[in-house]
This record gives C-alpha cells, structure tokens and sequence, in this order.
C-alpha cells in the first residue's frame, strides 16, 4: 500500500511540472509497425529447362500494408512484382528481392540458384558371363541400371552375372538432384568360353572440340578396328540425335553436323559390337 501511495504521488508531481500538452500525450500509447523482413527462399540447385518458383511462404512479413515486391534479374521471370514469381534461369544465377511496406522502409535479401549440369557415362568389363560395370558419370545422386535381361540394379558400380552368351543393351539412367534425369544406353557382348570381346581399349580424338563449324573429325587410334565404325550422338537427355556408320580402315569419320543445335552431346564409338569409347563434343 505504501507503495502504491508513492507512485501516485510520483505520478500526480509529473502531471503538475509538465505543460498541458506534454499531459496529454502522456496519457497515449505509441504504435509502431512490426520489423519488415524479406524472405527470397532458401538458395537451391536446378537442371537446364527446370521451372522454379522463388520467395518463401510468406515472402514478406511486417511493415506496414500494403507490400510491394521487386525481384530482379527480370528477364527470367514471368513476373517481376509477385510475391512467389516462377524463374527459368538457365545459368547459376543470384537472385535479388526487395520488399517495399506503404511507409517506404525496406528489406531486401539474396537467394542463389545453381545450375547442375549431369551426364551419364560407364564401363563394362566382362570376363566371360560376368560384367563389371564402372559409373563414370558426373554429378550423379542415384543410379538405375538395366542389364538388358530383365534384371536391374540400383548400385552405383554393379557386376551382373548374365545366364546366357550374347549381346545386351545396358542402360544407365542417372539423377543429379530436381529433375536432372540422364540416360546412356550401350551394348555389351558376353561369352560363355574363350575371352570376352566387350569393350575394346582404343584411343578417339575429336576435333575440333568445341566447334562452330559443320564437322567433327573422329580419329581412332590403338587396337586395331577390322569391323565397321558406328558413331552415335545423343544429348544430355540420353536420345540418340545422329548414327553415323563409317568405314573401318579409314583415316578419319567425319560427322556433318550441321543440323545440330549448338548444345554439348555425348558420343559413343563402335566398332561392330565393340564399344571402341565415349565422350563429350560441345558444338558452337
């Protein structure tokens, strides 16, 4: 009770020593608007042709309503303004947002999208029935593998024991991550006696690489190549975009390619039923 007669006092003394105006303000709350933040999302990663929405849920919080939003680069969304926008980089790209509440006061944060680039690519190694099987693909997060006779595997770099000679269409579908599924399909040969014919040991050389021109050039050198010579281009999505068939006892294969979009391929090199290699050509 002391107390409280105490503070009525200390409360009627203030009262008498300030002007009326300073009173009046002395009895009223002062309301400010809650902190304004900006979420542009967490940063991720992407595949070429993905569409990704960005900001958070909510994208904006605080200040004073009305929001405004302004997300840049522009040139990659189908809105600029919007809370959410859907983006379709096709580079790693840092996006920018800021937030705008109706008093002018302003947050702005960052989120990065990275591209990922995968491709899919393996050995075989057979040794009579039995293949091993050697991923040698980039970026890859998980493997799907098809031997060709009904059986598959989900390792990264399985040995299948297959039950009868011949030759398999073996495939190997990869994913890297949202969307960034790639598939490589090869054949291999197995033999039940005697040594296994798989997949020879040959040097290929590809110029020019990368090109602008109408041609590539595939010299292939090593093991000796009496069968005819299969070259097959395929994009990054693992289907096949051109089969060229070439002599084998000559100097070079030449690929016209002027078709083909300016984007990288994969290649694979036969001779017969021989894989003689593989790699990347990147046209201009």
């Amino acid at each position: 009770m002391k107390n409280l007669k105490h503070t009525l006092l200390l409360a009627m003394a203030v009262s008498l020593t300030l002007p009326a105006f300073a009173q009046t303000y002395l009895h009223h709350n002062v309301n400010q608007a809650p902190l304004l933040v900006a979420d542009a999302g967490a940063n991720f990663n992407f595949c070429l042709g993905d569409s990704v929405q960005l900001g958070g849920n909510p994208t904006g919080m605080g200040g004073t309503p009305p929001l405004a939003y302004s997300w840049a680069p522009q040139n990659v969304l189908n809105s600029p303004i919007v809370s959410n926008p859907i983006a379709g980089p096709t580079a790693t790209t840092i996006f920018s947002l800021q937030v705008l509440d109706a008093q002018n006061c302003a947050a702005a944060v960052p989120v990065v999208a990275t591209l990922v680039t995968s491709a899919a690519a393996f050995s075989a190694t057979p040794n009579l029935l039995t293949v091993a099987f050697a991923d040698q693909s980039s970026n890859a997060t998980t493997w799907n593998w098809t031997f060709g006779d009904g059986n598959t595997s989900t390792s990264q770099n399985p040995s299948h024991v297959y039950t009868n000679a011949g030759t398999y269409q073996v495939c190997l579908t990869i994913n890297a991550g949202i969307s960034c599924e790639q598939t490589l399909c090869d054949s291999v040969s197995v033999i039940s006696v005697g040594v296994s014919q798989g997949m020879a040991s040959n040097s290929i050389q590809v110029f020019p690489n990368p090109t602008a021109g109408e041609t590539l050039h595939f010299v292939i050198g090593g093991k000796s190549v009496e069968a005819e010579i299969r070259i097959e281009l395929f994009d990054l999505q693992g289907r096949a975009v051109q089969v060229y068939t070439g002599a084998a006892n000559a100097a070079q294969q030449i690929l016209n390619v002027k078709q083909l979009a300016a984007v990288t391929y994969q290649y694979t090199v036969h001779a017969g039923d021989r894989r003689l290699g593989n790699g990347k050509v990147v046209l201009q």
